[in-house]
């Protein structure tokens, strides 16, 4: 479910108990697709991996995912 469908979903009455953690990160997510995404596989991948994690509340590791990412700028010292 794209982040737009989501917020319908919220404003129409459909999800009556959303908290606020759960309100800030659906506009997060939108905020990033508006942007978008680094065209770096590990980005696109912790982006996918953190939004079905927030939205569709799939299990995610966020110390691994932490790590990788920060293993990533370690390596490439952020020159991508």
């Amino acid at each position: 479910m794209r982040c737009s469908d989501l917020a319908r979903h919220c404003y129409s009455g459909e999800f009556t108990n959303l908290n606020e953690n759960y309100k800030y990160a659906t506009h997060i997510i939108s905020w990033l697709e508006k942007l978008g995404v680094p065209d770096i596989p590990l980005a696109k991948y912790a982006f996918l991996q953190l939004t079905e994690s927030w939205v569709e509340h799939k299990n995610l590791n966020l110390e691994q995912l932490r790590d990788d990412l920060w293993s990533w700028v370690a390596v490439t010292m952020g020159t991508t």
